[in-house]
């Protein structure tokens, strides 16, 4: 059956445009279009079609509020009313689940049919995967942002006892697009709990592959792992051709290095993710906070997020805000270089280390910690023209030594001073000879004198 759009008229299936206003026909393939279901919602538009449901939109009767309605397929559902039981179960308990980055369920119920339907809020936004097939690999600092709020979703169900079990990014919605943030949304709690082989290959933990013990939250964090390294990499951590070799990946190798697919990821980012995917769940971090804490831990200490940037993390993590610091008015030209080469190092002057007051000068364009050099000051520096050594430098320690070798410098180019008892003697020295001078002048006029007189 076809259906209108903008009439709702429906339509046979041979039928391409709307007898009215000449709209194209929308398909509808399990006949719902126009039904209403738990006796107040109509459904007004099929939306897509999974694994073992189909969404369609409807308006509540009594209030008119638009809600999604998940349906299950009648293949899945046809001579297993255990199944339909066990969709209604879950489908209650995730209705308990009221947080702001979960979707929320309002009610859940049959269709007269006797397939299991489940009412949710109605979320205007896409999809994770379709953000990631649009943009290809995120940043890490983008990561990090959807992280947060994915973790705390779950960290909320975990408590209640609830696993997603079937977590990838076609279960994280993402709302306000084009905006600088996203609210993220995650749907579909504990659905495929009833189901009990059903799980999604491409994200399965281990455990879910080999169908070994209870499901717990370390599930969900190896799930979430292998978003993380997709998020990151562009790909997935393990590709392969059949569930069979895929299932053989997840419990037996190790996933490529996302050095190979990237050079910007810090190592402490990689190690967190390796951390998740761990084979044995008692490996992986114990909670979705501790993978919060090691993650922001990680990329924090290696600047690829700069919390200044964003008060609104900043305040979300308890964390101050440093004010922002002026830019210097003018440089001050650096010192001349010694003509002579530098002595070998001296031990540092009293004066230079412990009285002499260095500014440090630090451009806002820029923030450094103790782990070096940011990505943002290696792409200006390429792009920047060859230029003199800066004004100052950032750091003090680089100051007090560059002080102290000029003023080595300077006192090995002067005259090494005379003691002042070798200038003494010298002067007197020089008095003496004069003295003996005058004597000798005066004997030999007196000799002449007499010499003289005696002729």
């Amino acid at each position: 059956m076809k259906y209108c759009p903008q009439c709702q008229r429906t339509y046979p299936e041979s039928t391409r445009f709307c007898l009215e206003d000449g709209t194209g026909l929308a398909k509808d393939p399990h006949d719902l279009f126009g039904r209403t279901v738990l006796g107040k919602y109509k459904i007004d538009s099929y939306v897509a079609e999974g694994g073992s449901s189909a969404v369609y939109t409807a308006r509540q009767s009594d209030n008119g509020r638009r809600v999604a309605v998940k349906v299950m397929l009648p293949r899945v559902t046809r001579n297993q009313v255990q199944v339909v039981d066990n969709f209604l179960l879950e489908a209650s308990r995730a209705a308990q689940l009221r947080h702001p980055n979960v979707v929320e369920v309002l009610e859940a119920g049959k269709t007269p049919e006797g397939l299991g339907c489940m009412v949710m809020e109605m979320i205007e936004g896409e999809t994770l995967e379709a953000r990631m097939k649009e943009k290809g690999p995120l940043g890490p600092e983008t990561t990090f942002d959807l992280l947060r709020q994915i973790a705390a979703a779950l960290d909320a169900a975990h408590r209640m006892g609830i696993i997603h079990r079937d977590l990838k990014p076609t279960k994280i919605l993402l709302l306000q697009k084009g905006s600088r943030r996203d609210l993220v949304k995650v749907v579909d709690f504990a659905v495929l709990n009833a189901f009990s082989n059903a799980f999604t290959p491409s994200y399965a933990s281990p455990e879910q592959c080999l169908k070994s013990g209870k499901l717990d939250a370390r599930s969900d964090i190896y799930s979430l792992g292998v978003m993380l390294y997709r998020m990151l990499a562009g790909r997935l951590p393990f590709e392969a051709s059949s569930t069979a070799d895929l299932i053989l990946m997840h419990t037996t190798e190790d996933p490529p290095p996302l050095g190979q697919f990237r050079n910007d990821i810090p190592p402490g980012v990689e190690k967190v993710i390796l951390q998740m995917l761990a084979k044995k769940p008692e490996d992986r971090p114990a909670s979705v906070g501790d993978v919060v804490r090691r993650y922001e831990q990680a990329i924090t200490m290696t600047n690829v997020v700069r919390i200044d940037d964003h008060p609104e993390l900043a305040a979300e993590i308890k964390r101050p805000v440093a004010p922002a610091r002026a830019k210097p008015e003018a440089p001050v030209a650096p010192a001349p270089p010694a003509p002579a080469p530098a002595p070998p190092p001296a031990a540092a002057d009293a004066f230079a280390t412990s009285v002499m007051q260095v500014q440090i000068e630090e451009s806002p364009d820029f923030s450094t910690n103790v782990m070096g050099i940011t990505p943002e000051m290696l792409e200006s520096a390429a792009a920047a023209p060859a230029a003199p050594p800066p004004a100052r430098s950032s750091s003090v320690t680089m100051e007090i030594r560059e002080f102290t070798r000029q003023q080595q410098a300077a006192a090995s180019a002067a005259p090494p001073p005379q003691p002042a008892q070798q200038q003494i003697a010298i002067k007197s020295s020089g008095q003496g000879l004069w003295i003996l001078l005058v004597l000798g002048g005066v004997l030999l006029l007196a000799a002449l004198v007499a010499y003289m007189l005696l002729v």
